[in-house]
């Protein structure tokens, strides 16, 4: 996979871009402690099937309307790449990126999250960028270089240590510990994945990529969720509506059409990489949501994930100067 900018790219500077970051981070970020509160009254698979169906009819719904408005096919005539006698083919991907970008990262990660706080929850997915990085680097033939790998360990020592200092307060356990890790390396899976197969996606519209990604996670949810969770329901309080309406719209829609537009244009380390903001965003947002205490230890653990970040992202950077000045 080639690690250069698509000519679209917005520079990382750019006002832009920067704002498209900052978006992100707050919503990506706000999705852990506002799971923590709706699972106060609602099963993990059960909410999620309810969170991903209704956030995919909506979407549906919106490219209908602007479809009938502008006098244009809903699905387009050709998604892939010219190959007319594949055209079931971007669905079949679509449908496999959304079981590992949703059913499998949250069905796991929310199962986690009953034995964990929300704040190390996002500090556990946050580690995702070392495995993309390795995977990429083992897997698709990108350069892992000293400075990136210097970058990834500093990071991993980072997290490792809010870990280490969390386990045994509150209410996390190993357990939690070892579902949203793997929820994670799911996150992982999907990334790799879109980028794999992203010249073959290149005529999706970015709204019906997520609608049907988070539609067939749905689908794919309701047997599990009925099997597991037969002995459970959902209790419609205030506070569930507040948090299923947030994760809807906030979580489920923007933050991951910011995120599935982050990686159209970026690496995917690049892109991956600023899932290590999220640990501070995190824990701020816990703390000023649920009141879970904020320790002087998690933010020594940022001071290295800060570092690492920085050197991971120059290090994928310089690469495309070069490439330019030639």
């Amino acid at each position: 996979m080639s690690d250069t900018l698509p000519a679209a790219s917005q520079p990382s500077t750019s006002p832009t871009y920067l704002a498209q970051v900052l978006a992100f981070c707050l919503c990506w970020s706000a999705a852990f402690p506002l799971a923590k509160l709706g699972l106060r009254d609602a099963p993990p698979l059960q909410f999620l099937c309810l969170r991903f169906l209704l956030a995919s009819a909506l979407m549906l719904a919106w490219l209908a309307l602007r479809a009938w408005r502008r006098g244009t096919p809903f699905l387009p005539r050709d998604p892939g790449a010219g190959d007319r006698g594949r055209a079931w083919r971007p669905w079949v991907l679509l449908a496999l990126i959304g079981l590992c970008n949703n059913a499998l990262y949250l069905g796991l990660g929310w199962s986690g999250m009953l034995h964990l706080s929300s704040g190390l929850s996002s500090v556990i997915i946050s580690t995702n960028p070392v495995w993309v990085a390795l995977a990429a680097s083992l897997l698709l033939g990108e350069r892992l270089d000293g400075r990136r790998v210097t970058g990834l360990l500093l990071c991993l020592a980072g997290v490792c240590w809010i870990v280490w200092r969390r386990l045994g307060l509150q209410d996390d356990s190993a357990l939690g510990v070892v579902l949203v890790g793997a929820g994670a390396l799911s996150l992982v899976a999907g990334t790799l994945l879109f980028k794999r197969w992203q010249s073959e996606l290149a005529g999706v519209d970015l709204l019906l990529n997520n609608a049907v990604q988070v539609g067939v996670s749905g689908l794919l949810l309701i047997p599990l969720a009925t099997w597991l969770e037969a002995d459970q329901s959902i209790h419609w309080t205030p506070t569930f509506v507040v948090s299923f309406t947030l994760m809807v719209g906030l979580v489920s829609i923007v933050a991951y059409l910011l995120w599935l537009h982050l990686l159209r244009t970026r690496s995917a380390t690049e892109a991956s990489a600023l899932h290590f903001l999220m640990p501070p965003t995190g824990l701020l947002m816990s703390w000023a949501m649920l009141g879970e205490p904020l320790h002087d230890s998690d933010l020594l653990g940022i001071v290295p994930v800060a570092a690492g970040l920085w050197l991971v992202t120059r290090a994928a950077q310089e690469p495309r100067v070069r490439a330019r000045a030639h």
